[in-house]
C-alpha cells in the first residue's frame, strides 16, 4: 500500500464491534454478521464495512478504484461519519 493510501486509511484491526442492528455493506448487501462483528475501515472521514475481509482487502490495495467500481454501491457522501 502506497503511503498517500495509508495516510488516507484508518484500519480496524480486527472487526468492529456494533449492536446487532443490520448495516449495509460497501456492496450493497445486507450485512448483520451473527451478533454484531462488522469489518469496516474508515476512508475519508466515513465508516465503510464490508461484507466480507477479501472485499475490504479489495479496498484497501486501491480505495479510488474501488469506491468508483461496480463492487461499491453506496453513495459515499451519505456513509456514516467516523
Amino acid at each position: 500500500m502506497t503511503s498517500d493510501i495509508a495516510n488516507e486509511v484508518k484500519r480496524d484491526e480486527e472487526a468492529v464491534s456494533v449492536d446487532t442492528q443490520t448495516v449495509i455493506s460497501a456492496c450493497g448487501c445486507d450485512t448483520d454478521h451473527n451478533g454484531g462483528e462488522y469489518i469496516s475501515v474508515i476512508y475519508g472521514n466515513k465508516k465503510i464495512y464490508f461484507c466480507e475481509a477479501s472485499c475490504k482487502q479489495e479496498f484497501l490495495t486501491d480505495p479510488k478504484t474501488f469506491l468508483a467500481s461496480d463492487h461499491f454501491t453506496l453513495e459515499f457522501e451519505l456513509l456514516e461519519d467516523s
